[in-house]
């Protein structure tokens, strides 16, 4: 009866699990049929937007932004400087007066020549989800250029897609040292934009 019941629970693991592999396979073909075609490989050839949208990432005590960051940042300085758009809007967490990204992003900005008056700041930009919702609902901005990197991009041009902008993915340069830890979590992370932006119709708090 126990070696019975063994492979019954056993069954039904295998089960759950194979079904969590293929909600995630899903999603992420998903995720990447609506955005694939709105990513673009040559910056030339990015439309004209409202703003391009730089979405946050990890800074340094000092301010600085970290290398994934800054590539993203010297992405929204090319196109801005190409007359892509006459507006920057940096998004990232700034819940803390120790670690605030969107300081570090606009220093950075201001350093390169970018003019105060052309940088839009959203300090509530918790999550991928959060940055882009705002984008629209707090900017008023209807089109957009998404600087981020590869593997972060389509999910990014989605979340946007699905939220009624007009958007359009610019790849930044990726030296991500941990490669295949971003590729997996970014698989997770699609469900969860999958979840979140067609199913749940979440609407950020702050």
């Amino acid at each position: 009866m126990k070696r019975k019941m063994f492979f019954v629970i056993l069954w039904a693991a295998g089960g759950l699990v194979f079904l969590a592999v293929l909600t995630a396979v899903i999603c992420n073909l998903y995720v990447s049929s609506i955005a694939s075609p709105y990513v673009l490989t040559d910056h030339s050839s990015a439309p004209v937007c409202d703003a391009i949208l730089v979405l946050g990432a990890r800074v340094y005590a000092s301010g600085q932004p970290s290398p994934s960051l800054s590539d993203r940042l010297d992405t929204a300085v090319d196109l801005y400087n190409a007359g892509k758009a006459p507006k920057i809007l940096v998004s990232g967490d700034s819940t803390a007066a120790e670690y605030d990204e969107t300081a570090g992003m606009l220093d950075y900005l201001l350093q390169r020549g970018i003019p105060r008056g052309d940088i839009l700041v959203d300090q509530a930009g918790y999550s991928t989800y959060d940055s882009i919702y705002r984008t629209r609902e707090q900017f008023g901005i209807r089109s957009v250029l998404i600087a981020t990197q590869d593997f972060h991009i389509e999910r990014s041009v989605y979340i946007a897609r699905r939220l009624g902008l007009d958007a359009w993915g610019v790849p930044s340069p990726d030296r991500q040292a941990y490669w295949l830890y971003n590729r997996a979590r970014e698989s997770l992370a699609r469900v969860k934009a999958v979840l979140e932006t067609d199913i749940l119709h979440r609407i950020p708090t702050a």
